[in-house]
């Protein structure tokens, strides 16, 4: 019976130390995800003046010269710039700060897809600025 005690116990102890490492690398994981988020968001406002700037040089496509090709080219990038503005918000709308009804392996699970998703609006924003500033000579 001794025996049994002492195993139970120990057991007990065990998962939970393997419960506060996880609610640690859940903490971190979670930092990671805003580190991410907040690399980028400060750029928000760069990143609508862009859009804003492109279309209002498709406006004035036909004062300023701008070929037919030229124009097709500007839609597809203030396209990106509006997607990648609009992604922002759509992933910061979903983003759950709070994780009372999870476990902490769920915790896990939704931590890592979002640091995926987020990843993915960190990139496209980064790389339609990259293409607009790189058209129009802009940092």
């Amino acid at each position: 019976m001794k025996k049994s005690w002492i195993l139970l116990v120990s057991l007990i102890w065990f998962l939970s130390a393997c419960g506060d490492n996880l609610k640690k690398e859940n903490d971190s994981l979670k930092e990671e995800v805003i580190a991410i988020h907040d690399e980028v968001m400060p750029l928000m406002g760069d990143l609508k003046n862009y859009q804003k700037q492109v279309e209002k040089r498709i406006s004035q496509a036909d004062s300023l010269g701008i070929s037919p090709e030229e124009v097709a080219d500007l839609k597809v990038m203030a396209g990106d710039l509006g997607n990648s503005f609009e992604g922002m918000f759509v992933w910061m709308r979903q983003f759950k700060s709070s994780y009372d009804d999870m476990t902490d392996e769920q915790v896990r699970d939704y931590l890592l897809e979002q640091k995926i998703l987020v990843e993915k609006v960190n990139a496209d924003i980064k790389k339609s600025m990259d293409r607009y500033e790189a058209k129009f000579g802009e940092k």
